[in-house]
């Protein structure tokens, strides 16, 4: 198992058919009105569909949920110890058996960034944060980071990370692991006085592995 000190952040997309996924949204939203932030959702969730809540580790709070489209279901959530999502692929499993659920799940104090979406459907291999701090940086600075991030946190290929590193640096065809390896030294809040670029970058690792819960 990873064991994630602090807390577990976790998003999660769970694809199925139309009508099968609506119910299953329906009967999340109606346990997440019925109860209060300190009960055990899944707990109660699994019971009430007869499922033995003693086999998963149920310590999740799911934050918000939404249907970004036809038969998805996205489900943003925190947990102890780990992602913590073998309780809900079953809840899920239940009103769609042939559902298929994403995650990534990240601790960033620990540099543990987890996902089983090998196909990038939802999450690429990297996630990229960015940031500025306008009172620290020159306006030649603040437009040269705006011509090639946009503010806030992205999931990115290997291939579109590369051209905009390539890009900002302004060193062309540097190479993935070289420009990685400036970023990750340099741009940092603390290190670049007003401009941050932090690189996760994600283990695969498959929803049914006994390393997770």
């Amino acid at each position: 198992m990873y064991i994630m000190a602090n807390i577990c952040i976790t998003e999660i997309y769970i694809d199925g058919k139309q009508e099968k996924i609506d119910k299953l949204a329906d009967f999340i939203e109606k346990y997440m009105e019925q109860t209060k932030p300190s009960d055990n959702i899944l707990k109660i969730m699994l019971n009430k569909l007869g499922i033995n809540p003693k086999k998963y580790n149920c310590a999740m709070l799911i934050n918000y949920w939404a249907k970004p489209k036809k038969g998805t279901l996205f489900i943003s959530a925190i947990s102890k110890w780990g992602p913590n999502v073998k309780a809900l692929n079953e809840i899920a499993k239940h009103f769609d058996p042939n559902c298929k659920l994403y995650f990534y799940a990240e601790e960033p104090s620990m540099d543990i960034f987890l996902s089983n979406d090998k196909e990038s459907k939802y999450f690429n291999k990297y996630k990229l944060e960015t940031g500025i701090i306008k009172d620290f940086v020159s306006k030649e600075e603040e437009d040269k980071f705006n011509s090639v991030f946009s503010i806030g946190n992205q999931y990115i290929s290997k291939e579109k990370l590369t051209e905009k590193l390539d890009k900002f640096l302004g060193m062309k065809d540097l190479g993935f692991e070289e420009a990685k390896a400036i970023c990750d030294a340099d741009y940092w809040f603390e290190n670049s006085h007003g401009v941050e670029i932090i690189i996760r970058e994600t283990e695969y690792i498959d929803l049914d592995s006994p390393y997770i819960d």
